[in-house]
């Protein structure tokens, strides 16, 4: 290896003043940046270091495979101007010594001893390894100049600082990497898992039917209590069935389509009069009673009338399937911020709140209380359907029942008008 060159400078204090402006910056930046985290940082990083260091070329890097033959540049500065990221091979390069795991100063003669600098006019180099948790190298920190440096400066101490606030960065993209990929996995799985769902349902009604209307004629035939027993069983059964295969495409259908247009007026009062009047009949079977206190003035939210009243249909007929023998299931609404909220309150029994959010599953069952499962997919498609139409369902347990609420937003028509006065 040659000596170092002896540095030539036209100008010496203007040198100076660039290496301290570029120090201050650097400086400023590690400071600034200590509680931040930004792709800003490791490019203002990379400028810095390229104005204090007198460098041609500086970057980072993130390696691709393990052991590292490949590596991508993630944010770097060359001849006074930001390059768009790249990827290369290691072999040929100075930069696969700094792979090893240590620091690389290499003061002179870049050029003639690697082939794949030559006829790039780099004479030094100087690479800082970055390190994940476990101490493996995850990328490194690089500084090319074509000028040749004196192995005794402070370059390569000031660079070994630099990459701790470099390595800090590089981790939080990786972890940011690993989260993205792990949330595409995730997606595909369900979505893997709804088609196949929805595959199932949909192959499945046209059996189930013939075997329904088959039990059916089974079960006008003259035969013993027992078997006609066993038969109208085995029909309600398949009935069921029929009826969640045909709940998993209605839900299918509310996740996957558009948003609802705004542009139909669905009166609140009329919405929830309406719910209560049909809901009332199944609260009858239970002894219990609905009962519907209308808004003051005659407010509206737009969407589809049709599908809002499915929705309420699923939260009352929720209501009345745990209110207490004797107990009134209660609908009423409010306005506040240009939104309506409906509520529904059952005196039932309390819901876990951690398990609150699984209400809203269609593919999960939690226990209340009492040991009593809820699930099925009424609650489901109430949220796809309130989803659709722009906006939040929830429910939360009270001191004594639980209320569940949809919270929409009113028709921009005169119910603006009504919420200025």
């Amino acid at each position: 290896m040659q000596r170092p060159k002896k540095l030539k400078s036209n100008d010496a204090t203007e040198n100076a003043n660039q290496r301290e402006a570029g120090l201050a910056e650097v400086l400023a930046l590690l400071e600034a940046s200590r509680a931040h985290q930004s792709d800003e940082v490791l490019m203002g990083l990379m400028r810095g270091l390229g104005t204090l260091l007198e460098a041609d070329t500086t970057f980072i890097t993130r390696g691709l495979d393990s052991p590292t033959t490949r590596a991508r540049g993630i944010a770097a500065w060359k001849d006074g101007k930001p390059k768009a990221t790249w990827e290369y091979d290691l072999a040929g390069n100075p930069c696969q010594l700094t792979y090893s795991g240590k620091p690389t100063f290499i003061p002179c003669d870049v050029e003639r001893l690697f082939a794949k600098k030559r006829g790039t006019g780099y004479e030094s180099y100087i690479g800082v390894p970055l390190l994940d948790e476990a101490g493996e190298v995850i990328g490194h920190i690089a500084v090319y100049s074509s000028k040749p440096r004196d192995p005794q400066d402070y370059s390569e101490a000031f660079l070994r600082l630099c990459a701790f606030r470099a390595e800090a960065e590089l981790r939080r993209l990786l972890v940011e990497d690993a989260l993205k990929d792990e949330v595409t996995r995730l997606k595909d799985q369900a979505s893997q898992r709804d088609e196949a769902i929805l595959t199932v349902a949909h192959d499945l009604r046209a059996p189930l039917a013939a075997v329904d209307f088959y039990l059916y004629g089974v079960a006008l035939e003259k035969l013993p209590r027992p078997i006609v027993n066993a038969v109208e069983s085995a029909r309600g059964g398949v009935r069921e069935l029929l009826k969640m295969s045909n709940e998993y495409l209605e839900l299918y259908r509310h996740t996957a389509a558009d948003p609802i247009a705004e542009d139909t007026a669905v009166d609140v009062n009329a919405l929830m009069r309406v719910a209560a009047k049909e809901a009332a009949l199944l609260a009858a079977s239970g002894e219990v009673t609905v009962r519907f206190t209308p808004l003051d003035e005659g407010y509206s939210i737009a969407g589809d009338e049709k599908q809002l009243r499915r929705a309420m249909a699923n939260l009352l007929s929720n209501a009345c399937k745990f209110a207490p023998v004797g107990s009134e299931v209660e609908i009423w609404a409010e306005i506040a911020a240009h939104k309506v909220t409906i509520n529904v309150f059952d005196a039932g029994p309390p819901i876990p709140d951690d398990e609150i959010a699984l209400l809203f599953d269609g593919f999960l069952k939690i226990a209340q209380a009492d040991g009593e499962k809820i699930g099925g997919l009424g609650l489901p498609i109430a949220k796809a359907i309130v989803d659709r139409h722009h906006g939040e369902i929830g429910v939360v347990n009270l001191e004594k029942g639980v209320k569940f609420h949809i919270t929409l937003p009113l028709h921009q028509t005169s119910d603006q008008e009504k919420l200025a006065r």
